[in-house]
């Protein structure tokens, strides 16, 4: 089989990361926006809780990675120009609450940024709003948010592990409780919008499929690992996972049978496809953290290479 090429996009894409340490943008300003907002911040969502905010959903970059998402240091929401690191414009949440969350849509026109009693849309070039989804449980914060890859729904997890899907089709927003009690490390649909997935933490993890349109679950995959990462690929055939263990899963996501194991030998705590499908991206941390690029039909190692500062991969896209 003939060695697949490495799109020199994808490859610089692999290795801006959402914590210190990877990341090719210039201005250097923009570099030291994104580190400020890596910290783990602590929010105070309402007078009786502090709400500790993971990194990840405190920074975001627009799909075609010309803005960038930001919490600032008073609570607003800032949208910056990534090539100039100029502010494009700055909002507070429209009810004074404290922001947990941030997602840009698929097509990197709409902004979510999540408070306590809302999620707010945003036009990402003019900064107006286009609208706002109610929550329905405002006593648990929004922690985690997604958008389909068909812009049309949006999921969500909250503090007390409730799980959330909303249809903004037309300008309507319904809430569908999925899961209570499950709680999710990461929440992503696959590529054709057909299914919202997410994974469960822990030893023996689970990756649970709910059908998108109907909220009900489909199928259900069980491990004997503790998943870090889940990818789809872009044809919505493929579902990957990465486990502590080092090992690289992939499964037929009609059949849910394993195609491939791959042994990386590599502390995993990132993973992603390539837009053609033909590798597989891992990140690792702890004492040597890589990139690496696999071939997902062979197992083949194409490419690693340390990561700068030997800074740990938090995430890849």
């Amino acid at each position: 089989m003939r060695k697949p090429t490495i799109n020199s996009k994808f490859l610089t894409s692999l290795f801006i990361t959402l914590l210190v340490g990877i990341a090719y943008i210039e201005p250097e300003n923009v570099l030291n926006f994104i580190k400020s907002a890596s910290a783990k911040q602590e929010l105070q969502a309402n007078q009786s809780k502090k709400l500790e905010v993971d990194e990840h959903n405190l920074v975001a970059f627009s799909p075609d990675g010309n803005y960038l998402a930001i919490l600032d240091e008073m609570g607003a929401v800032t949208v910056r120009d990534v090539a100039t690191g100029q502010a494009r414009w700055s909002h507070n949440d429209p009810s004074n609450d404290a922001v947990t969350a941030l997602s840009f849509s698929p097509g990197g026109k709409t902004l979510a940024s999540v408070g306590k009693s809302e999620i707010n849309l945003w036009n990402v070039e003019s900064g107006q709003g286009r609208g706002s989804i109610p929550l329905s449980n405002k006593s648990s914060a929004l922690v985690q948010i997604v958008f389909s890859a068909d812009g049309k729904r949006i999921a969500g997890q909250n503090q007390d592990k409730e799980i959330f899907l909303w249809n903004i089709e037309g300008g309507r927003s319904t809430s569908v409780q999925l899961s209570q009690g499950i709680a999710a490390n990461q929440l992503t649909f696959s590529p054709d919008s057909k299914f919202l997935v997410g994974s469960t933490g822990g030893q023996n993890s689970r990756v649970l499929f709910w059908d998108a349109k109907t909220a009900r679950l489909n199928k259900e995959l069980a491990t004997n690992d503790a998943i870090s990462d889940i990818a789809i690929s872009a044809d919505s055939k493929v579902l990957a996972w990465s486990g502590q263990s080092g090992e690289l899963k992939l499964f037929d996501v009609g059949s849910g049978k394993v195609k491939r194991v791959i042994k990386t030998n590599e502390d995993l705590s990132g993973l992603a496809f390539s837009t053609t499908n033909s590798l597989v991206a891992t990140g690792s941390k702890g004492n040597d953290p890589k990139v690496q690029l696999w071939n997902p039909d062979t197992g083949e190692l194409i490419f690693s290479r340390q990561t700068e500062g030997m800074s740990a991969v938090t995430e890849l896209f």
